[in-house]
Order: structure tokens, then sequence, then C-alpha cells
């Protein structure tokens, strides 16, 4: 698909915003690149170059609030990352193309996507040469747009990342801010001097793959379906058969995808897998992160087990060990994990922790269609850009229906075998 820049501009906040450094919290570091999706909004929507300055109006307005986006990451003088609040503005770029909406065949695929978001220039690999947000807007001929976004992951998670997102579509509307966001993230500081009371194996190495041939394939990127009468029968085949105890809906599904994946990657029954999940830490900690909290608060709980018993046992085995991990993670452990984190600095976890045989499972289940600017919802959301090996998303539909959507990327060789397994429910 072509695709035409138009214009590139830098838009910067509609008022001046605080000038400081703002402190980053252990949690900041553990995904160091920014976070690329791409929305798509139908022909219906009618956007035109009225519109486009309309988003970059609200876009200056919202940078007012969250004046973070708008800086610029540096290392300060203890060479820790930090943001400089400078307001020097975030990159937006408009173009056009002569395919309409309807030529978007396989919205599943980061190749048709890609084209939609923000080229960068990641050769020096720098983090502060990169502005934590770039976007683009492209015109389709029939009328509708692509929105691609490119955000910092230092900065924020996926919550905090549609906080931003939905109040510039309020503003866009002509709504009232409904929730200013909360900058300052010293609710995440360790406690001084740090006390870590227990023992964090999910920071510990991952295990390594006993036969590592298998790990030099070509990757390959999949969306699956699943309609909500299909994840209730799933779920009645995790309830756990001795205690009758029922798993939630992600409880169940990160069990299937953990036990297909172990079987579709053909791992011996000795070899060792780590699942990690992610923990929206907002309502766990103690006490809760303010409302409106803007920046990560996402830890990992992570479990570790034999291939063989993920393959063999049935899904409420897994269902029920992912149990345990999740409700292990309450206020008293979280808040020894930052002591714990304070005392390694520097900790982060880089894409190959979660390669095979091991792998990360992350639930988008967040209103991820909101995104409304005036002129209707978004009828795509997702990835547009291959993820890491072994790295799966979990997020609800467009239809709002109870249809769910597993992102997930393997090695090529197992993708095949991976999309047979998963749909013997």
């Amino acid at each position: 698909m072509d695709v035409t820049v138009t214009n590139s501009v830098v838009v910067k906040p509609a008022s001046e915003t605080p000038q400081h450094q703002l402190w980053l919290s252990n949690l900041d570091f553990f995904t160091q690149r920014h976070t690329v999706t791409a929305y798509i909004y139908s022909a219906d929507s009618h956007f035109n170059v009225c519109v486009l300055q309309t988003l970059k109006e609200a876009l200056s307005k919202a940078l007012v609030y969250f004046y973070p986006l708008a800086g610029r990451l540096i290392f300060d003088a203890a060479g820790r990352i930090a943001v400089d609040c400078n307001g020097d503005g975030v990159v937006f770029v408009e173009a056009v193309t002569d395919s309409q909406v309807d030529d978007l065949k396989d919205l599943g695929s980061t190749s048709q996507l890609e084209p939609f978001i923000p080229a960068v220039n990641h050769s020096d690999g720098l983090l502060t040469a990169i502005p934590p947000l770039i976007l683009q807007v492209t015109r389709f001929k029939c009328g509708g747009i692509a929105l691609g976004l490119k955000i910092s992951h230092i900065l924020v998670d996926g919550t905090s990342a549609l906080h931003f997102l939905k109040t510039w579509c309020d503003i866009a509307r002509g709504s009232d801010i409904r929730l200013p966001p909360i900058i300052d993230r010293s609710a995440l500081r360790a406690r001084n001097p740090p006390q870590p009371s227990f023992v964090h194996h999910e920071y510990a190495p991952p295990p390594s793959f006993i036969d590592r041939e298998k790990t030099k394939q070509e990757i390959s990127f999949e969306r699956f379906t699943l309609s909500k009468e299909q994840v209730n029968s799933l779920k009645e085949k995790a309830l756990d058969k001795h205690t009758q105890k029922p798993y939630t809906t992600f409880e169940a599904l990160a069990a299937h995808v953990w036990k297909c994946c172990c079987a579709a990657r053909d791992l011996s029954e000795k070899q060792k897998s780590k699942l990690y999940i992610a923990v929206d830490a907002r309502n766990r900690l103690v006490p809760s992160l303010p409302s409106g909290f803007f920046g990560n608060a996402r830890f990992f709980a992570a479990l570790t087990d034999f291939s063989g018993n993920i393959v063999s046992k049935p899904i409420w085995y897994g269902a029920g060990k992912i149990h345990e991990e999740i409700i292990k993670m309450d206020g008293e452990y979280l808040r020894s994990l930052l002591d714990y984190l304070e005392l390694n600095p520097g900790f982060s976890l880089p894409a190959d922790t979660f390669r095979c045989p091991n792998m990360k499972i992350t639930s988008w289940r967040l209103p991820l269609y909101d995104a409304d600017f005036g002129c209707g919802k978004p009828i795509f959301m997702g990835h547009a850009s291959m993820l890491p090996e072994g790295q799966c998303y979990i997020l609800p539909s467009s239809n709002e229906d109870g249809t769910v959507i597993i992102s997930l990327t393997l090695f090529a060789d197992h993708m095949s075998r991976f999309r047979e397994l998963f749909y013997q429910l």
C-alpha cells in the first residue's frame, strides 16, 4: 500500500507547562522501547483537513495535562533515565493514500499496518534521541483514516496510554477533562532503607533452551479469535475437577495458550518453561495508587514448570498455577518487590527473556475502542509492528460482544502447529 507523507510538524503544549526533571520509578525501566499501535476508522468517519486541525489543537491542549509526553528522555547526574519536561513537543505526521479502508484485507497482519506508522531513525540506538510520542494520521481516499502511535513504554503502560488517548479524544469532541493525570511517581519509591522480605523469583534468569538449534528460525505473528461461546467453553474445561473452583477468563485463556505453545514448540518433557504475566498494581498496592496515576504500574508474576506437566495435565492445572501467582501479588509482596528492584538498579526485561521455551502473556482487557475523536469509534485497534518471539496479548474485539483476540508471535515452524491446537477446545 502506497502512503505519501504530506506534512510533519511538532505539536507543543497549548500553554506553559511545568519545567522540571521527572523522576522515573524502577517499574518504568522494564521495557525500554516504544509501543507501536494502529487505530483504523471507517469511511463513514468522514475525516477531513478541518478535522486534522482539530486533532492537532486538541493534542496541544491534552499535552498541557500530559506534559511529560512533550518532554525528552535524558540521563540524570547519576546516570539514571529521567524525563526532561521541557515542552519540546510531539511529532505529528500527516499522510495520504489512494487506497481505501476496504483494501485492508488482513488487519491482523503487521505488514499491512506498518505504512501507517511514523518512520523513526533508530540507527544511533539512543533512547534519548527519539521523542516519547510520535504519531501519524493517514487519510484514505474513501474518507477513513489510520492513526499510528509510537509511545515510549518508559513513560506509560497500557492503562496510562489509554488515559492520554481518551483525554485527547474528549478534548477533540469538546468535552471536559474527566480525570486529570497524576504525574508524580513517588508512590512507587522503595522504602529507605529497602527491605525486601520475599524471594522474588520473577526476576531470576529464565530457563535456557535445551535445543538452541530450534530457535534459529523466522518468526511469525498472528491474531486468533475466540467467540464468547468458545471462551465460556474453555472456562468450563478450566474448572478445577477436585474443588470445582472456577478460574477467571484470563487465567483460563493464559493456561490454554501456554499449554498450546509448549506443545507446538515440541519441548521435551524435562524442558522447563517460564511464564510471565503482567499484573496491574494500581489497586493492589497499599495504599492504592491515586486515581489517574500516569506512568507504569505493572509488575510481573511468573511461574516455572516442566513442559511435560503443562502439556499432559488438564487446563485447570495451568489455570490454578497462574491463579496462585496472581493472588500472591498483594500490597506487601509488591512493596517488597519495589525494594528488591531498588537493590538491583538498572534492571530490565529485554525481549529475549520471553523467547522459547518461555513466554509472556499480557491482558489488554481495556476500553481500547473508546478512542472516538467525534467521528465514531475505530473499527480496528492492534499492534502495528512485529512482537518479539514468545509474546502474547489478549484483547477484546471491536464488536464488544465478548469475543476475545489473541495476538501472538512464535517461530514460524511452531505457529502452524499452535493454530491447530488452539482451536481444539
